[in-house]
């Protein structure tokens, strides 16, 4: 699993602005591409022979990301046909096939499971800056406060799995320091800022991209090289 890791950082932050970064951590041999269009900015990598997009935000201030987590015995032990898959739901919504609304039903609707091989959590974000949290086998859950970070620990179980290997809670504090003297003037460049301090000593940072709503622009930085910023304007 550790080979295709995603050891990542993702935060939303309201202010004037909303503002939504993510950290993309992953092995170096992956190949990780950044691609545009008028509908969405992605980042995308061959998983096990399918191409996937594990994070990006589309035109209508949808941002979707998943990292990994440790697992939940009970989302491991679903069996159903009838559940969903966190990775397949989050490229929906980054896709713009489902709404903020729409993945909550879907949620209410049948029980969340992982990817073949590979244990995850997501937090799809709407342009308001409500931030979904999603964890197969331990729940879902709306955010509506000022800010919210993800790192590779659970965010429904943090005592029990802050200690993984990897688990990104230094990360995470790290994060939430930042965040914690952030103002209501925070921005996209405060942003990028943040993913800075965040960058992993375990995994190489791939991709570190922030959105900006009020802007509606994305920005971005490849392999941890922050004097070079790429920009989508929607």
């Amino acid at each position: 699993m550790l080979g295709c890791a995603y050891m990542c950082t993702s935060f939303v932050y309201k202010g004037n602005d909303v503002i939504v970064g993510f950290n993309f951590d992953s092995d170096p041999k992956t190949e990780i591409k950044v691609k545009t269009n008028d509908q969405v900015v992605y980042g995308v990598f061959n998983f096990h022979g399918r191409y996937t997009a594990p994070f990006g935000v589309n035109k209508d201030g949808g941002f979707a990301c998943e990292l990994m987590c440790p697992p939940s015995s009970k989302g491991e032990a679903l069996s159903s046909l009838n559940t969903q898959r966190i990775d397949l739901l989050n490229e929906d919504y980054l896709y713009s096939k489902v709404s903020f609304e729409q993945v909550q039903q879907i949620l209410a609707a049948r029980p969340l499971v992982n990817a073949p091989s590979i244990s995850l959590h997501a937090m799809l974000v709407n342009r308001f800056g409500q931030a979904l949290i999603l964890e197969p086998g331990r729940g879902s859950k709306v955010r509506e406060e000022r800010y919210t970070i993800l790192s590779n620990f659970s965010f429904f179980e943090p005592m029990a799995t802050k200690d993984a290997p990897y688990s990104g809670y230094n990360r995470y504090l790290t994060a939430s320091s930042l965040l914690q003297q952030a103002g209501d003037n925070f921005n996209a460049q405060d942003g990028l800022a943040v993913l800075k301090q965040c960058l992993n000593s375990d995994f190489p940072t791939r991709v570190s991209m922030v959105y900006s709503a009020h802007e509606n622009k994305v920005y971005w930085a490849l392999e941890g090289n922050f004097d070079k910023i790429y920009t989508y304007q929607f």
